[in-house]
């Protein structure tokens, strides 16, 4: 299992003066759910692309398992906000088949773990379906099975409810603690309903992060209105 590390990490975007991400420092261990909650423009995003390597920060360092964070793939799945934005093949079955075919898997055992992900995700009527052509919530979880397919032993979930009703939402927060029961998860919020299951709530502000003991959880609960976060899902 791995744990990821990031250590007074800092982020500026160029021809800003003001830094996105400020001195950093985050652990997220074995077998953890955290949930970090932000308004919209808190960060998240650039966090969660700082945590998996598709941004460098300007300052400090991120470690998985005490190493420098590598490229390519690194047993860290990233789930994006928008999936149109991550869904690039021709049928969902394609999608699936992608990045276990980037990994140069035996032809054989990515028509094994394509078939059982199209099983366990209820995707199987979709399996020639272009993406484009599926609803919000099933891209999402076309997204998410393409991500979880690889087998990843720490997933980052960026707003991945946020064009999702309620039933979706559930759905797919729900598939994804079941199949990662023995990684780690980090999901990046501006709704605490999304946190309901996690183990710990951080809110993320003015691009630092404030662990338990900072944040008011007034009767068990995050005091959304104060941090500019949503208590509810369309």
């Amino acid at each position: 299992m791995s744990s990821l590390q990031l250590h007074n990490v800092s982020f500026t975007y160029s021809g800003s003066k003001m830094k996105t991400i400020s001195s950093v420092n985050l652990s997220l261990r074995e077998n953890q759910f955290i949930a970090l909650l932000g308004p919209n423009g808190s960060g998240k995003s650039t966090l969660a692309k700082i945590c998996c390597g598709l941004i460098e920060p300007d300052e400090g360092k991120v470690t998985l398992n005490g190493s420098p964070l590598k490229n390519g793939w690194n047993g860290i799945g990233y789930l994006f906000q928008n999936p149109d934005d991550q869904l690039i093949k021709s049928s969902v079955e394609d999608e699936l088949a992608w990045g276990l075919e980037n990994l140069n898997l035996d032809r054989v055992d990515i028509s094994k773990r394509v078939e059982e992900a199209l099983k366990k995700f209820d995707l199987k009527p979709k399996r020639s379906t272009p993406p484009d052509q599926l609803s919000d919530g099933e891209k999402q979880l076309a997204a998410l099975a393409s991500v979880l397919i690889m087998q990843p032993e720490i997933l980052i979930l960026d707003e991945v409810t946020a064009f999702l009703d309620s039933k979706w939402s559930e759905k797919i927060l729900s598939i994804t603690k079941e199949s990662m029961n023995s990684g780690s998860i980090l999901l990046l919020s501006c709704n605490v309903k999304d946190a309901s299951t996690s183990d710990e709530i951080w809110i993320i502000q003015n691009g630092d992060i404030l662990k338990n003991d900072s944040v008011d959880f007034p009767g068990g609960t995050v005091d959304y209105k104060k941090h500019g976060l949503i208590s509810s899902q369309f």
